[in-house]
């Protein structure tokens, strides 16, 4: 419910690296975000290179990757 829509770069690598966190406000960062890898993140491609993507992330009140 609270997850977070990020467009990130097409050529940025967001599956098959296994849990991926995203830090955001600041550094140290404040709050964690883990990328939701359940076919709801899109691609946009023109003339077949990838141009950008929509990856959806949660919040991890914790700081730890779901199933870390």
């Amino acid at each position: 419910m609270d997850d977070k829509k990020v467009y990130v770069a097409g050529n940025v690598q967001t599956s098959g690296l296994g849990p991926i966190k995203i830090g955001m406000n600041g550094s140290p960062t404040t709050q964690q975000y883990q990328i939701i890898e359940d076919g709801q993140n899109t691609e946009w491609d023109l003339n077949g290179s990838s141009i950008y993507k929509k990856v959806y992330a949660r919040f991890l009140s914790s700081a730890v990757l779901i199933g870390e």
